[in-house]
């Protein structure tokens, strides 16, 4: 799936793989405030709720940045990318966990905690949780072998 070739992150995934890809910006865009993924990827900083809201003040612009970038990465994925730089390959990987988180959150996985694998074969959600765990998995290795 993934493959280091020098300085860069060699990209071989299928048809289908790169179009699930592709869907994961869209699906995190669309993460409204009643959607049980929104909690997860804006949870609090602190236990009190004041410093936690000036916190959440302090970094939402440059979250809402880093995750726009981010997800056009995915985007390029998608779209046919054949190599990713390796800041382009992490942009992925943060892209990826937090469709994991949003996946597990809207699937009740959090709640389920050890076993929610057992699910994959019969839970088309907690099979994509599992992929794209596979997939990160894949991903971080090659990032690791270094240039």
């Amino acid at each position: 799936m993934f493959a280091r070739s020098g300085a860069l992150i060699a990209i071989d995934l299928a048809p289908h793989e790169r179009a699930f890809m592709g869907t994961l910006p869209s699906m995190l865009d669309d993460v409204g405030t009643t959607d049980p993924g929104h909690a997860v990827l804006h949870r609090d900083a602190y236990d009190d709720a004041e410093r936690s809201a000036e916190f959440a003040d302090l970094v939402a612009s440059d979250r809402a940045r880093v995750r726009a970038e981010d997800r056009t990465v995915a985007t390029r994925v998608g779209d046919g990318a054949t190599s990713l730089s390796e800041q382009e390959a992490r942009s992925l990987l943060r892209c990826i966990n937090e469709a994991r988180l949003v996946l597990s959150a809207r699937a009740g996985l959090f709640d389920e905690g050890p076993g929610w694998e057992e699910r994959m074969d019969r839970d088309p959600t907690a099979a994509a949780v599992g992929w794209l765990g596979y997939v990160q998995s894949l991903l971080i290795e090659a990032l690791d072998r270094g240039p």
